[in-house]
C-alpha cells in the first residue's frame, strides 16, 4: 500500500554515493560477505520515456516483496521534467488474504519521496523527454502490524512483520555475452547471462538471515567491447534487462513493455526471488544486446561482456 503521508522534500546529496551505496551503521553479525544495513541505491533514466526497473521479483508482477520501499527523486536535467512511478501493490497492512495486484501510478516531482509497503514491482519512467532523471530507492523494514481496533493492551497485540534488510558487500561480476544465435530474437543479437550462485552466499543459519535477492548496479562505461578503448556506454534501446529465460527468443513489443528494461549508467535494480526460492535467481537474469544489424557506432558483435556490481539482499 502507498503511504501518502511520507511525501517529503529531501536533500540531493544521497544519490551521489558511488554505485548507489549509502552510509549506515556497521553490522556486527558475521555474514559471509560482511552484509550491512546499507539498503539504498541510485537509479537513473535514459530520458526517452523507456521503462526503468527499480525492483521486481522473478514471479513477475503478482507476488509481494517483504519490505517497505522508499523511492526519491533528487535530480533532473532539462526543463519541466518529472517521473511516473508505476507500482504494483499487493500488501495488506493487516495481513489479511493477499489482494489482487493492481498497477498504480504516482507522479513525482523533484525532491519528492514516496513509501510503498510490499510492492510486487516498481518501475520508473520519464514523463517528458526533455532530460534525464535520477534519485535513489531504499529497502526498509516493514513496520509492526498494529491492529486498527482499539485495545487496552495495544503493545501485546502487535505482530512484528519486520524483516531487517541487509545487503552484502559489492562484488564485481561480468556477464559474458554469447555468440549470435540464429534462433534468438530479431531485435537483439546477443544475450549476456548474469551467473549467480546464491546458495553459496547464505549465512550461518543461527543468524536467521537468508538470501532473498540480488542488487545489480552499473557504473560509467560498463559495456566491454573488443575495441580500443574497450569500455563504453551503450544506448538503452539496444541494451535491456530481462528477468526470465522464457523471453530470450521473444521480440519486445513495439510499445514499451514492463518486461524489457533499459540498462542505464550509474543505476541499480533489485531482483527478488519468487515462489521458487533463490534458485529462481539462477539462469533468469539476462542483458540483451542489439541491434541485430549494426547501426554505427553501435555494433553488438563487438560486445564481449557487461560489467556490473552485485550485492546479495538478506532478510529473515
Amino acid at each position: 500500500m502507498v503511504n501518502n503521508s511520507v511525501m517529503a522534500i529531501i536533500g540531493t546529496g544521497v544519490a551521489a554515493a558511488a554505485f548507489g551505496l549509502m552510509s549506515a551503521p556497521s553490522f556486527s553479525a558475521q555474514l559471509p560477505d560482511t552484509a550491512r544495513p546499507e539498503t539504498g541505491a541510485v537509479w537513473s533514466t535514459p530520458g526517452d520515456g523507456r521503462l526503468v526497473m527499480l525492483m521486481r521479483n522473478t514471479d513477475g508482477f503478482t507476488a509481494p516483496i517483504a519490505a517497505r520501499v522508499r523511492v526519491c527523486v533528487t535530480n533532473f536535467t532539462g526543463s519541466s521534467n518529472s517521473v511516473n512511478l508505476y507500482i504494483w501493490t499487493t500488501g495488506n497492512p493487516w495481513d489479511a488474504a493477499p489482494v489482487t495486484p493492481l498497477q498504480q501510478t504516482r507522479h513525482l516531482e523533484l525532491g519528492e519521496c514516496v513509501e510503498i509497503d510490499q510492492p510486487a514491482a516498481l518501475i520508473i519512467q520519464d514523463s517528458t523527454t526533455s532530460g534525464i532523471a535520477s534519485g535513489y530507492y531504499e529497502l526498509l523494514n516493514l513496520p509492526p502490524n498494529v491492529p486498527p481496533s482499539p485495545s487496552a493492551n495495544r503493545t501485546s497485540r502487535m505482530k512484528d512483520r519486520g524483516n531487517p534488510v541487509f545487503v552484502g558487500s559489492p562484488q564485481q561480476l561480468p556477464a559474458a555475452c554469447v555468440a549470435p544465435d540464429p534462433t534468438q530474437s530479431n531485435y537483439f543479437l546477443k544475450n549476456c547471462a548474469l551467473t549467480l550462485e546464491p546458495q553459496s552466499a547464505n549465512p550461518d543459519p543461527t543468524l536467521g538471515l537468508h538470501v532473498h535477492g540480488v542488487r545489480i548496479c552499473t557504473g560509467d562505461k560498463f559495456v566491454v567491447t573488443n575495441e580500443t578503448p574497450a569500455n563504453i556506454d551503450y544506448p538503452p534501446g539496444y541494451l535491456e534487462l530481462i528477468i526470465s529465460n522464457s523471453l530470450l527468443q521473444i521480440d519486445p513489443p513495439q510499445d514499451y513493455d514492463y518486461n524489457w528494461n533499459p540498462v542505464t549508467p550509474n543505476g541499480c535494480r533489485d531482483v527478488i526471488a519468487g515462489s521458487a526460492g533463490i534458485n529462481s535467481l539462477v539462469s533468469n537474469i539476462y542483458f540483451m544486446v542489439g541491434p541485430v544489424v549494426a547501426v554505427p557506432p553501435w555494433d553488438a558483435n563487438k560486445v564481449l561482456k557487461i560489467s556490473v556490481q552485485t550485492q546479495w539482499i538478506y532478510w529473515k
